[in-house]
């Protein structure tokens, strides 16, 4: 319930494009004493388990305006991006990130994994370098930074194919580049080459919730000219593109025209649906290795 809670304000946040991919994130748990035990036990492992570069828990009595109410009772949460360099090995951004002279883009906890004995972890899995086994190293799992090649697919709950590549060449990404969302992203970690998975991904874990504040209301004025327009079409249900502060598009869908307002939804059009995400791993390349195409 406390994963869920952040995923749906790590959502809210990437809306908002105050942070990217979750591991830019960094998250503040306020928490009241019921939850305290919990909490406090993970400790560093916290971030593991929420796919973040660092989760700090806090008593809710310092918590401050920011702190954002959760549907986990006792709980508020703040998420913003972190301001330290990114690790190349692990993508977490760390503020211990080039302190070894010998791995200038690296953090302490990766030289660890390389050099010295391995970390060890109490809840979050872990599958270091220094100790994978002989079937680790010909058929390897899927962790941070694995360059995977797989077919998907994603369907709403009733059945409907929103998009495959089943019957289309497999698609392939390196965990944690942002290709892939979060909350699909963590279902392939611990898979293997030739795994299959069927799983629904709650809607806060996807797409995310409806949010109303996405619902944005304009004079009509501002679309005389494509009202106007008989080449296009502006009715519910058409999608229209506007530009945000960044200069890049931001499509909303139409969805009400009155005498003296247009009505556009920038809600993302699967927000708020459970979808079935189907995958077979075709192949895993593993997060320390370089993967070069030859063609002949």
């Amino acid at each position: 319930a406390v994963k869920t809670a952040v995923n749906k304000e790590l959502e809210s946040k990437r809306a908002e494009k105050t942070v990217g991919s979750g591991l830019i994130a960094e998250v503040d748990l306020f928490y009241d004493e019921n939850l305290a035990g919990i909490l406090n036990r993970l400790k560093e492992e916290l971030r593991f388990v929420l796919i973040v570069s660092r989760a700090s828990v806090n008593s809710i009595e310092i918590a401050n305006g920011a702190a954002v109410e959760t549907e986990v009772d006792g709980l508020k949460v703040t998420v913003s991006a972190s301001g330290y360099s990114k690790c190349d090995r692990c993508w977490h951004h760390r503020a211990d990130v080039g302190e070894i002279p010998d791995h200038p883009s690296l953090c302490q906890r990766c030289v660890e994994n390389i050099d010295g004995a391995g970390e060890s972890r109490s809840y979050a899995e872990v599958v270091c370098v220094s100790r994978l086994t002989v079937s680790d190293s010909v058929n390897p799992v899927i962790i941070a930074r694995s360059l995977v090649t797989l077919h998907f697919s994603l369907a709403l709950s009733a059945g409907e194919v929103i998009d495959s590549n089943f019957e289309k060449e497999p698609a392939s990404f390196r965990i944690g580049d942002g290709s892939m969302l979060p909350g699909f992203e963590s279902e392939l970690l611990g898979l293997r080459s030739g795994d299959e998975i069927e799983k629904v991904i709650a809607s806060v874990n996807a797409f995310g919730e409806v949010n109303p504040k996405n619902l944005q209301s304009f004079p009509i004025d501002k679309f005389k000219n494509l009202l106007e327009d008989d080449l296009i079409s502006a009715e519910p249900g058409c999608v229209v593109s506007f530009k945000d502060p960044a200069g890049f598009d931001l499509p909303g869908v139409v969805k009400e025209i009155s005498e003296k307002e247009v009505i556009v939804d920038f809600n993302h059009p699967l927000a708020g649906k459970d979808i079935v995400f189907k995958v077979k791993i075709v192949s895993v390349v593993s997060s320390d290795t370089d993967a070069v195409e030859v063609k002949v």
